[in-house]
């Protein structure tokens, strides 16, 4: 008989003793087996860090396809739960191998099943793998519940700017590390681009010693993790307020509004005023710009919708070249700015104050969804306490950008003697988009929507595919262009 054999191990990560049945462990009594039995062993397959709750393994799939293809006649495993933890997902399996005409046998168990009493004792030994399997999830489960409850944030790896204290219990901040990570999302909710973010977390040092260089796809995981909120979180049950923060709330939720980096660098000849914030009405997406430039030498932008892209052809792509549409963005800016919430400093217990509203919206949404999982009625409750939480969300965004940036009065001061990727990114804090619909004998200023802060979540991303629907408002009388209020429908490409 020619077989193959199967090794699985669910989780490695160190273990050792005799309760850690090693692969070598498993891979000897397959050997002694093939031995005994005058079996050719041809291949061993192994799966390593695999649960044998899944099906998918590729360990396992490998095998199954040699004994369907003729290759093997048969799999060999050290013991029934190395090659499943769930009867229907063994019995499939096994179905499959008598399908194919070929054996299975489990060492240890001294399992056939090709006789009726040994296909009774298998599934009987599945059965109860299974039962454990079950048993070991709800346990699993409990602790990650008491621990969180316990404000202990249950992490196999340590999140950056924080220590684990000896013997257990809430994360403390890493007073080598925290300040400095605290910056970094204050850079970021300021728009400033990833490079800049990455280098300076490289430069200062802001991970722990030994720690690899900084990436974006090490930082966008940080961004998003709560833990800095002061947040213990694992699965379903979180416990605000568990521990100290590394980044205030409003901090946090407006690095999360920053889709992308708008900061260009201000020396380039090409570069524009509203590179990433004037969007086409057609489809949503960001304009293409550059600078061209004129006979005297003097920069003229050109912003055009590309008209194609992931999500398909744009049904109205718009277009303008000049400096006038930036000169009509930049001063709906200071006005949307100057009516803002963000114009007026706030303190920071007002800024407290509305983080703990914040909390509150949350936590009232998250107790509907509990009581009332798995039910379909009640739509209008949910969506009234939905929209609680984003209020509470975007007033606590606008009272911490007001500590991002100077006063309009200031600004439009030095707002002449500031370089473009500058004057961008201030402008970005302020408005989500500038919408610029296609030119039908409007007047330029009539073609504009401005998206305040807070206000653009319906707008896509680059790489999003959506449906292309044109986004239509209802121009104003005046001779500026309309902006977007927070009782408007939200510019939608679906």
């Amino acid at each position: 008989m020619r077989v193959d054999g199967y090794v699985r191990v669910s989780k490695v990560d160190g273990r050792s003793g005799p309760s850690f049945i090693s692969p070598q462990v498993q891979r000897e009594e397959i050997e002694k087996w093939a031995d005994f039995r005058g079996a050719e062993l041809l291949e061993v397959h192994v799966d390593l860090d695999q649960s044998g709750a899944r099906l998918d393994r590729p360990g396992l799939e490998a095998a199954l396809r040699r004994v369907e293809s003729g290759e093997s006649e048969g799999i060999v495993v050290a013991r029934l739960d190395r090659f499943s933890r769930s009867l229907t997902g063994a019995l499939e399996t096994i179905r499959r191998l008598e399908e194919a005409g070929a054996v299975f046998v489990s060492v240890a168990e001294g399992l056939d099943p090709a006789t009726p009493a040994g296909k009774m004792m298998m599934r009987l030994m599945l059965v109860m793998a299974e039962f454990e399997l079950d048993r070991m999830r709800e346990a699993f489960d409990d602790s990650r519940r008491r621990a969180v409850g316990r404000g202990v944030h249950p992490t196999g790896r340590l999140p950056h700017g924080y220590l684990r204290p000896e013997g257990g219990g809430p994360l403390i901040r890493d007073p080598e590390t925290a300040d400095r990570l605290a910056v970094c999302f204050r850079m970021r909710a300021e728009r400033r681009s990833w490079a800049e973010v990455v280098a300076y977390a490289t430069e200062s040092g802001a991970g722990r010693p030994g720690d690899p260089r900084w990436t974006y796809e090490l930082f966008h995981r940080v961004m998003r993790n709560r833990v800095y909120i002061g947040e213990a979180r694992s699965g379903p049950y979180r416990l605000p307020g568990a521990h100290e923060p590394i980044v205030e709330r409003g901090i946090f939720e407006a690095v999360q509004l920053t889709q992308t980096a708008t900061a260009q660098a201000a020396t380039s000849p090409r570069s524009t005023l509203l590179a990433g914030l004037l969007r086409c009405a057609g489809c949503g997406r960001s304009l293409h710009s550059n600078a061209d430039r004129r006979p005297s030498g003097e920069p003229r932008p050109r912003y055009e919708c590309r008209g194609a892209g992931v999500a398909g052809r744009c049904p109205e792509p718009a277009r303008t070249i000049g400096t006038e549409v930036e000169e009509i963005v930049a001063e709906s800016f200071f006005e949307v700015y100057e009516t803002s919430p963000i114009a007026r400093r706030a303190s920071a217990a007002s800024r407290r104050r509305a983080e703990a509203g914040l909390v509150r919206a949350e936590e009232r949404l998250a107790e509907f969804d509990l009581s009332h999982a798995g039910e379909e009625g009640r739509p209008q409750e949910r969506e009234t306490l939905a929209g609680r939480v984003e209020t509470a969300r975007r007033r606590t965004v606008d009272l911490a950008r007001s500590t991002l940036i100077e006063s309009p009065a200031r600004l439009r001061r030095r707002w002449p003697s500031l370089a473009p990727g500058e004057r961008r990114r201030l402008i970005g804090l302020v408005i989500d988009a500038a919408l610029l619909g296609p030119d039908r004998g409007h007047g330029l200023a009539e073609r504009l929507l401005i998206v305040p802060s807070g206000l653009g979540r319906g707008l896509p991303r680059t790489s999003h595919r959506t449906s292309l629907v044109p986004y239509g408002w209802e121009r104003g009388e005046g001779p500026g262009p309309a902006v977007l209020g927070p009782e408007d429908p939200p510019p939608t490409f679906r």
